[in-house]
């Protein structure tokens, strides 16, 4: 499996692993609260705009960002204790869940939801490809098997008639190479998360087919997950970092407010100041990329039953168990009523569940 590292190595160059703040206590000899994440993804913006809007200051909490290189980095530093909180892809987490072997295994909660949508599949930009059928005998690159994204586009395949593996290859290609690959010609098209394909166009390289969100409407792309033993045991730190992640995800949200919010992230955020500010105010425009927060027990169902079928999970697994046990829905719905009394005009649903479909457009 080929792992994030490639895309921030490669494209934040000079940015490798940051840190923001200090590992000691604050001021007021508060404890320091290290949180992981994958700068520039569209998932990681409510965290480091939660860091730097203040939000998280004004909780009383002193957080420090940890700009790790892959999944796997943050699922580590998780396990070893090193970082309290990370922002995970839904399918890594529900494999850490469910002891896959791919990654560290530990038990962990889920408590909201950093991103929605977030996806574009892209074809290159001299390719002749107009819907989902002209694909077949074509080669699509995906970075790692466990983005949701990739689970979509298995789906959508074979509800198009196209076997991957017989009529479509499906390639692992970093981020870093995809660009690269496109031009060689030894992928056709690719299925990334945001920013990455709004900047592959802009650039010349691809041109997008077709968005995520239209396929499976608010996909969970990734979540903010803690170890469970932190969860069960610090309950006032489970409630302010879910509070605030949640409080700047919905401010995100906004679309009177998401674009200011982007900028400043883009002035403050060294790894998302490697990509020109239009390029990020397209890629986290509404509709391609959300941030609503909710984590809806049947999106990870559906997601875990993708990923039995494509055995990303262990055999054994039994997903509906899997996600209860992982999933903590009902914590925050509590949470998302406590924020919409800060944000007026929250909506919060009135059900941890919802109908989740894939539409076919083609």
């Amino acid at each position: 499996m080929i792992s994030r590292r490639q895309f921030v190595q490669g494209l934040v160059a000079g940015v490798g692993v940051l840190v923001l703040g200090s590992r000691r206590s604050g001021a007021a000899g508060r404890k320091t609260i290290r949180i992981g994440v994958l700068a520039p993804s569209h998932c990681a913006v409510p965290v480091v705009y939660a860091k730097e809007s203040g939000i998280f200051s004004r909780a009383g909490l002193d957080v420090e960002l940890f700009y790790a290189g892959s999944m796997k980095e943050i699922a580590k530093g998780m396990k070893t204790g090193d970082l309290q909180f990370g922002q995970l892809t839904t399918p890594t987490a529900m494999a850490i869940g469910a002891g896959a072997p791919q990654f560290p295994s530990f038990p962990l909660s889920i408590t909201q939801v950093l991103g929605i949508n977030g996806g574009t599949l892209g074809v290159a930009s001299t390719a002749k490809i107009k819907n989902l059928t002209e694909l077949r005998g074509k080669t699509v690159g995906v970075h790692s098997p466990f983005i949701v994204h990739y689970l979509i586009i298995n789906l959508l395949l074979r509800k198009v008639g196209l076997k991957p593996g017989e009529d479509i290859s499906i390639k692992t290609v970093s981020m870093q190479s995809t660009a690269k690959a496109l031009k060689e010609g030894t992928i056709d098209a690719f299925i990334h998360p945001e920013p990455m394909p709004t900047f592959f166009e802009s650039k010349g390289v691809s041109r997008s087919l077709l968005k995520t969100s239209l396929f499976w409407r608010d996909h969970p792309c990734c979540v903010l997950a803690s170890r469970r033993e932190l969860a069960d045991s610090d309950g006032a730190l489970l409630k302010s970092v879910t509070l605030s992640c949640m409080l700047s995800g919905l401010k995100l949200d906004s679309l009177a407010k998401r674009g200011d919010a982007i900028g400043e992230v883009h002035n403050s955020s060294p790894p998302y100041k490697k990509f020109p500010l239009d390029d990020l105010l397209m890629a986290f425009e509404p509709r391609r990329s959300d941030f609503f927060p909710f984590p809806f027990l049947s999106s990870f169902k559906f997601a875990g039953r993708q990923m039995k079928k494509l055995k990303l999970l262990p055999p054994e697994t039994r997903v509906e168990g899997l996600v209860n046990k992982l999933v903590r829905s009902e914590y925050a719905m509590g949470l998302m009523h406590e924020a919409a009394k800060r944000l007026p005009g929250v909506r919060v649903p009135k059900k941890l569940t919802r109908e989740e479909s894939i539409r076919i457009i083609n």
